[in-house]
């Protein structure tokens, strides 16, 4: 039986961008560290010598976009940015707009890394995952 591949606009895949400060960090589906937001998140935060580092770094930014242009950020992923303030951004790629949608099929996680930086910022993960529902 033949499968149907999916097009772009169904393809769960997806490119995602977080610029804190004057530091940008690139995300994509795909790479075990949840949805490209997540993973640009991870990023971020592995690009430090540890989690405290990552988050005083955090805390002394107030330029805080993520760029999604491809699909609307999902419900959960926008949960936790918003609460990390980020903003919606525009590039060349297109605008970002928050979702009100879990993105279907797809789990949504993150890494232990990113759980610890969640936690000592104040938002909840499991809060996050129980958008879900």
């Amino acid at each position: 039986m033949a499968v149907k591949a999916k097009s772009k606009a169904e393809s769960q895949s997806c490119q995602a961008w977080l610029t804190i400060g004057a530091k940008t960090c690139d995300g994509r589906t795909g790479r075990d560290q949840g949805h490209a937001e997540m993973s640009a998140l991870h990023g971020f935060v592995t690009s430090f010598d540890s989690v405290d580092q990552a988050v005083a770094f955090f805390n002394q930014q107030t330029n805080r976009v993520v760029y999604c242009p491809s699909r609307p950020v999902c419900k959960q992923c926008g949960f936790v940015l918003r609460r990390l303030g980020f903003a919606c951004g525009t590039n060349s790629a297109g605008t970002t707009v928050w979702g009100d949608k879990t993105m279907g099929s797809t789990e949504w996680g993150c890494t232990l890394k990113v759980r610890d930086f969640l936690k000592k910022m104040g938002v909840s993960y499991d809060e996050a995952v129980g958008l879900r529902k």
